[in-house]
């Protein structure tokens, strides 16, 4: 049986959720009995080759001659800058994260918005079986990421007669992949953490090297560092910042943390050098500030925009307090990772987490200076548990810290006047984590309107931000913007001087090889409900 004309002119178009335009769905899939098409929310990232923007599932009865495919056509005539566009290319299997093999390729122009891209061959579709056909674009290396993607898959050649697909509109974001596989000899990118610089513009962006593979410390780990002055439109190439193959302590070094000081533009990032031993570093040992027996958190400062950076500061001995009584059954005590915050008073706080003793228990706690750096220590932890913490400051004054709980289900949320002497456990609207935990990002610029990122599934998928107007009572259902499966860590900054854009730096795909950059406009976010 071919596939009939009658019923893929006649596709109806179904949207399951809807986001902050309606453009811009979850889901967005049109089915018959021959083919389906489908969207999902898969951004389209500067430096990948791979960029699926369309699913096409072509399933034709069995007959006595063969389906061919001969070409596609698609119509980007929405797109925001044709010109931005490398290429347009269909593949033939493969998934939302991997390419099959390549059918075809052509190239976009003001003056050629519909394409057809033509196969070298015919493709012999299976009878009785799903055929997947992706459309995938990639971008010019200085592609506009205010911009956007869109189009209309319109028509399908096959056995040489075209056959009119009436499909979705599609419309995805333009980010930027500011790592991937390979950039600097490293086959994995991890734990992201992003700043801006109100004094400068300058976007800095620091995260795990994971050379060997993505696992954990102890490993071949160095922190990286990646600027842009641009609004993330163009970022440098990595770099590495520290290296525990440099420094007299190994066994490697990351999990970063990264706060400015607002008043003075000091760039700091703290960061994770494994234990000596080679144990894992939930291992470390109470009563010690020991490099062998306990992972050591350093610091490193830049006052010149991430530009160069000075040399490690170990602050353990500072923030493990072991002088004081409670701190009796801390094992290590590390930044969040994630962002860090700079209060209205000045004081720059880094969020952190304290494992107990050979991993027993872990609990939520500020590292903290109120000198600008020249000293720091640490608060009492917070008592309800949590591992992986974010903070804001809210419209009162007080620390709100926001921390991973060590079992599925809500996030531990509480707050403090004090700087962590004392805690007071949040009452508000529970935040969603994944069955299998991961970390999570806060934002505010005025204590009041807060943005959190984190997996909104039940596994590390479905990207989102939730936007909350009230101090973190309540919050919205979110803005979805990747809904393909990665490793889930995300960090945010505001991305202009009106904070009408954040920036949200996560872990993409292919799982744990890189990371990706969007700019969403702030309207949106309050905007999907």
């Amino acid at each position: 049986m071919t596939i009939r004309k009658s019923c893929i002119a006649s596709l109806v178009a179904t949207t399951c959720v809807a986001l902050a335009f309606s453009a811009f769905t979850a889901s967005a899939a049109v089915t018959q009995s021959d083919v389906d098409l489908k969207s999902g929310v898969w951004p389209v990232m500067v430096r990948m080759e791979y960029n699926p923007i369309l699913q096409i599932k072509v399933s034709p009865s069995k007959s006595a001659k063969p389906d061919k495919l001969e070409a596609v056509k698609i119509d980007f005539s929405k797109t925001t800058n044709l010109n931005e566009v490398e290429a347009v290319e269909v593949y033939v299997g493969g998934t939302d994260v991997k390419a099959g093999e390549l059918f075809g390729t052509a190239k976009l122009s003001k003056a050629n918005s519909i394409v057809t891209v033509r196969g070298k061959k015919a493709v012999t579709l299976q009878q009785g079986k799903q055929n997947d056909i992706w459309v995938s674009v990639r971008m010019k290396k200085k592609a506009d990421i205010s911009g956007k993607i869109a189009a209309v898959g319109s028509q399908m050649i096959i056995n040489g007669k075209p056959y009119v697909i009436n499909s979705v509109p599609v419309t995805q974001r333009i980010g930027y992949a500011i790592t991937k596989r390979g950039d600097l000899g490293s086959k994995n990118y991890r734990i992201p953490a992003l700043v801006r610089n109100p004094k400068t513009g300058t976007l800095i962006a620091t995260f795990d090297i994971r050379y060997n593979h993505a696992g954990d410390l102890p490993a071949n780990i160095d922190v990286g560092v990646c600027r842009s002055t641009d609004g993330g439109n163009t970022w440098t190439p990595v770099e590495s910042v520290l290296s525990s193959k440099e420094m007299e302590v190994q066994k490697g070094i990351g999990d970063p943390g990264i706060l400015v000081d607002e008043k003075t533009g000091t760039v700091w990032i703290a960061a994770l050098w494994a234990p000596q031993s080679g144990h894992p570093i939930w291992s470390s040992s109470t009563g010690t500030d020991s490099c062998q027996e306990c992972g050591q958190m350093v610091l490193i400062a830049s006052k010149n925009d991430g530009k160069t950076w000075g040399k490690p500061i170990n602050i353990t001995p500072d923030v493990k307090r072991l002088s004081d009584s409670d701190t009796k059954d801390w094992g290590l005590l590390f930044q969040g990772p994630g962002a860090g915050i700079c209060t209205k008073d000045g004081t720059l706080i880094f969020p952190a987490q304290i494992w107990g003793h050979k991993g027993k228990g872990t609990w939520g706690v500020l590292v903290y200076s109120k000198d600008g750096g020249k000293t720091w220590t640490s608060s009492k932890k917070m008592p309800w548990g949590g591992s992986e913490s974010t903070c804001v400051e809210l419209k009162d004054g007080s620390i709100m810290l926001n921390v991973r709980q060590g079992s599925p289900g809500a996030r531990v949320v509480a707050t403090t006047k004090d700087l962590g002497e004392t805690w007071k456990k949040f009452d508000g609207e529970n935040l969603r984590q994944p069955g299998n935990l991961c970390q999570a990002a806060l934002l505010t610029a005025d204590g009041k309107n807060l943005y959190f990122s984190n997996p909104n599934s039940g596994a590390r998928n479905n990207m989102t931000l939730k936007y909350s107007k009230d101090g973190g009572k309540t919050w919205t259902d979110g803005l979805l913007y990747d809904e393909r499966r990665c490793a889930g860590y995300s960090t945010t900054a505001f991305n202009d001087d009106k904070n009408k854009t954040i920036g949200v730096l996560y872990e993409g795909t292919p799982d744990s090889e890189t990371l990706f950059f969007l700019s969403i406009p702030t309207e949106e976010i309050r905007k999907a409900k």
